[in-house]
């Protein structure tokens, strides 16, 4: 049996948030995920044991991208100061 690796999860959290983009919660399947990566299903729920588990953490892969882009235009612009508010809308 495979060792799990970052590298593979991330390709699986990237595929999958295509996915869902593509035909929302509902309509994204892991055979189909699983078809994308050239892999199995196997595979997929050796990382994440559901489907739920799975969309978890696409949304938080996306909040924490989301919030560090935040983070970096902050720090990009630190003389101009806009609300908080205004960075996170411009960033999302």
């Amino acid at each position: 049996m495979k060792a799990l690796t970052e590298g593979r999860r991330t390709a699986i959290v990237e595929a999958a948030s295509q996915l869902f983009q593509e035909f929302g919660f509902e309509g994204a399947s892991m055979n189909e995920l699983a078809s994308r990566l050239q892999g199995s299903k196997a595979t997929l729920y050796r990382y994440f044991p559901s489907k739920e588990a799975l969309f978890g953490a696409v949304v938080r892969c996306l909040a924490t991208s989301h919030l560090s882009e935040a983070v970096e235009e902050i720090q990009r612009e630190p003389e101009v100061p806009l609300p908080i508010a205004d960075v996170l809308v411009r960033c999302g």
